[in-house]
């Protein structure tokens, strides 16, 4: 997670591709999520099967998590948000949607939204409130 926000900072102001983005989140968002699921599922004596549909979806959900809140930056209500929308662009961030547009972060979100649910359906979890909890992020307005 430090060496994600690490490279965060580092990249301000400087263009970097959407694979440096997501390495990025994936550092910051997605190694804290990959633990917490993937121990989960290790403790509960999953199969390494479904140990690893819950990494990959962990990685998902964390890209999804980080696309939400470069959207919120953009579209966000500054009243719930509790900050200034638009900061990222003022800080000239790299951002899914400063690469790929509005629409495309959007799109690039869903893709992230669909690949957590085949994980979590793969691993028998789909249907719990965790899974809809996690699911929901996508959809966050804060």
């Amino acid at each position: 997670m430090v060496g994600g926000q690490m490279y965060d900072l580092s990249y301000e102001q400087t263009d970097i591709s959407l694979d440096q983005l997501e390495e990025v989140h994936d550092l910051k968002t997605g190694q804290l999520l990959i633990y917490a699921l993937e121990m989960g599922a290790f403790l509960s004596h999953q199969p390494m099967e479904v140990i690893e549909a819950m990494k990959k979806a962990a990685t998902a959900i964390g890209l999804t998590f980080q696309i939400q809140d470069d959207i919120l930056d953009i579209i966000g209500d500054e009243t719930a948000l509790g900050k200034k929308v638009g900061s990222d662009v003022l800080n000239d961030k790299s951002t899914y949607p400063k690469l790929l547009g509005l629409d495309g972060a959007i799109k690039e979100k869903q893709k992230f939204v669909d690949e957590t649910k085949k994980q979590l359906d793969f691993a028998g979890v789909l249907q719990t409130p965790l899974a809809q909890f996690i699911i929901s992020l996508s959809e966050r307005t804060v």
